[in-house]
């Protein structure tokens, strides 16, 4: 794949293709063990740490919005943001 890269690089760029043809011509890039070495390649940062920290970081903002919009979802997301504050543990 990294002898490729240049090549696919410049065909998605140049011309544009439709995501199926991508994932005709270059499968490998669609599976996760590629997507996080291609990730790893351009940014030389390891993508599942960056994701999960990321994560972490806005959680909080993100369970607290869907708190202040669980009315407007029903009572699904009320039951679950109930099961996630009995799951939840304060260290």
């Amino acid at each position: 794949m990294e002898i490729t890269f240049s090549l696919r690089r410049k065909e998605i760029v140049m011309e544009e293709p439709l995501v199926l043809d991508v994932q005709r011509q270059w499968p490998a890039l669609f599976l996760p063990e590629q997507i996080s070495a291609e990730f790893f390649r351009i940014t030389q940062t390891h993508l599942m740490n960056r994701f999960f920290s990321s994560l972490d970081e806005y959680a909080p903002k993100i369970i607290r919005l869907y708190r202040a919009r669980a009315a407007l979802w029903g009572k699904d997301m009320k039951t679950l943001l109930e099961n996630l504050d009995d799951q939840v543990t304060i260290l």
